[in-house]
């Protein structure tokens, strides 16, 4: 009786022992930090009744103030335009530190006539944003959209898409960082790819 509980004890010990041998092992995996793109959601979550092109000209800037809620860089730029006139240069496009005045990058974009009304994706050397701080992007073409309201009512600023709050809408008709806040309408379908880092 003795050697039939010893060997019965015996067994148990190695199945627990191959048992444990062969459970699977999980390691942590590291969260997946994916980009995020928000110029269609943004025009759209906007609000706007109306949306036509409009034919404005280069040295006019529209785009908008807005502020990251995470730190994190930009990739690419994105524009959308409303007529591709395939003679080289369509887009200028520019990203402001709206505290400091300082241009952080001037960008000219070639658009693909296969790219009208749709929007292109062109890779930069990544610019890091700062969690809380203010910029301005914006875009200078000549043709947009213009999107508002038939009854001049404010678009749905301040408006937060992922990590990104959306302030008001700028434009100047010059060279300087844009002073015009608005938020009536909004012009120029331009963006950006963003990454957070944190």
């Amino acid at each position: 009786m003795a050697k039939k509980i010893i060997l019965f004890a015996a067994i148990l010990l190695l199945t627990g022992a191959c048992s444990k041998d062969d459970d699977p092992i999980y390691y942590p995996q590291p969260a997946v930090k994916l980009d995020e793109k928000p110029l269609v959601k943004f025009v759209y979550n906007l609000g706007f009744d109306t949306n036509y092109r409009y034919t404005t000209h280069f040295g006019v800037h529209w785009g908008y103030a807005f502020r990251p809620t995470a730190n994190g860089k930009i990739s690419a730029l994105t524009v959308r335009i409303a007529t591709v006139e395939g003679t080289g240069k369509d887009a200028i496009v520019r990203l402001w530190d709206k505290t400091t005045g300082e241009m952080l990058i001037s960008q000219d974009i070639d658009v693909p006539e296969e790219y009208e009304s749709r929007e292109l994706e062109t890779p930069i050397a990544p610019i890091e944003l700062i969690a809380g701080h203010e910029y301005i992007i914006t875009g200078s073409y000549n043709y947009i959209f213009h999107h508002f309201n038939q009854d001049n009512s404010a678009g749905n600023y301040p408006l937060t898409l992922g990590s990104i709050d959306f302030l008001n809408s700028v434009f100047i008709d010059g060279d300087g960082i844009p002073a015009n806040p608005g938020t009536t309408s909004y012009n120029g379908d331009v963006g950006f790819v963003f990454r957070k880092t944190e």
